[in-house]
């Protein structure tokens, strides 16, 4: 048995943490341990300037307009939920990419049933770009909404988002991205890009702990969505109605404290990584050894520019599941197998699964060419 892992799935959730995450998780354990916002004591206090501090930090990564809102949630999902249960209403037409996860479909496919709504799919190409053509035909005045990843969690492959919202800017429909696999690998300037809503996770490549994630509105966006928790927020407590302004509008419930003052550390760390092409070397290597094995089939663009650092691959012979335990078992190289909760992705490259590999700044050189001379086994 390896005596080492190597962990390759950090499209998943990223690991290792910077070690200021560790650190500032456990500060406020030992330190605060108080609630945000439900008392006038310091601890209460301290806890609460963490929240702030952590919603600025985002905010100013992103590079956010000061009219716009950020919302703090408990996960990706949990931000996409908010973003269309919240917008979509009756009878509604909404159209999404083929590369979209389960927590874009799922959530419509709800709706389909008990709001009525239409839901139309704009194709993807061989390697899992959104085709343009095809949105220019579906997105139409009719459409309330439209949701793009900002890139594949299959085969990585970047999407033309600022193309995309135009798209749907042109004919008055309401643009959301979900950015769970690019925030904190891709720059994202809110303040250029046509979108109305982004939504994205904590935990991977802004390498905070899980159980975080954050909506970002455009600017009057949030007065038009619904909240989907309804509660205790510290803030008009004499009232039995909800907040009728943000973020605390759509934050029923005591924050995730510990693990938000863990995203701002890293988001910080994210902000000033001393070697941010290091991915890029990462995945021009992996591509490149991949392409000299003729037992493996890989996904997505062949150019490293146009995606992110991931590979979906399969092996000749195998399983994608046997795939990822043997590589486990014998190598000590953990990665994800299955259709990642993207069917329709799947679909669309014509394979029922993929093995999935995944690298983060802190995956080091030895630990790439471990993995690809792995695979060069199998053949």
């Amino acid at each position: 048995m390896p005596t080492k892992r190597i962990y390759l799935d950090n499209a998943a959730t990223s690991w290792p943490k910077h070690e200021e995450v560790y650190t500032a998780v456990d500060q406020y354990q030992r330190e605060v341990g108080a609630a945000a916002g439900r008392g006038s004591y310091s601890s209460a206090y301290a806890a609460s300037q963490i929240v702030a501090q952590a919603r600025t930090a985002l905010a100013n990564f992103l590079n956010s307009p000061a009219d716009s809102e950020i919302v703090f949630t408990f996960s990706g999902t949990d931000s996409l939920n908010l973003c269309i249960l919240g917008t979509v209403k009756q009878g509604d037409k909404v159209v999404v990419t083929a590369a979209e996860h389960n927590s874009v479909l799922r959530p419509l496919s709800h709706l389909r049933q008990e709001r009525g709504i239409e839901i139309e799919y704009v194709s993807c190409d061989e390697q899992g770009v959104a085709d343009l053509d095809s949105a220019k035909k579906i997105i139409t005045p009719g459409t309330s909404l439209v949701v793009a990843s900002h890139a594949s969690n299959v085969t990585g492959a970047i999407q033309p988002i600022t193309e995309l919202g135009e798209i749907a800017n042109a004919t008055g429909a309401k643009f959301l991205v979900d950015a769970a696999q690019t925030t904190g690998h891709l720059t994202i300037d809110l303040a250029k890009l046509p979108i109305d809503m982004l939504a994205s996770s904590g935990h991977k490549g802004l390498m905070g702990p899980l159980g975080t994630g954050f909506v970002w509105f455009a600017p009057g966006v949030a007065e038009q969505t619904t909240p989907l928790r309804f509660g205790g927020t510290g803030t008009s407590s004499n009232s039995d109605k909800q907040p009728t302004t943000g973020p605390e509008r759509f934050e029923s419930g005591n924050q995730n404290v510990a693990a938000l003052a863990g995203l701002a550390a890293g988001v910080r760390h994210v902000s000033d990584q001393v070697s941010p092409g290091k991915c890029d070397a990462h995945t021009a290597t992996v591509l490149r050894r991949l392409s000299e094995m003729k037992h493996i089939t890989f996904y997505g663009p062949k150019n490293p520019e146009d995606r992110t650092a991931l590979v979906s691959f399969n092996v000749a012979g195998y399983d994608c599941h046997d795939i990822a335990a043997l590589l486990d078992s014998t190598f000590g190289i953990q990665v994800r197998s299955g259709q990642h909760c993207a069917p329709k992705m799947h679909e669309a490259l014509g394979v029922s699964g993929t093995a999935r590999a995944s690298w983060s700044s802190f995956t080091t050189d030895e630990e790439i060419d471990a993995f690809c001379s792995a695979l060069e086994q199998l053949g």
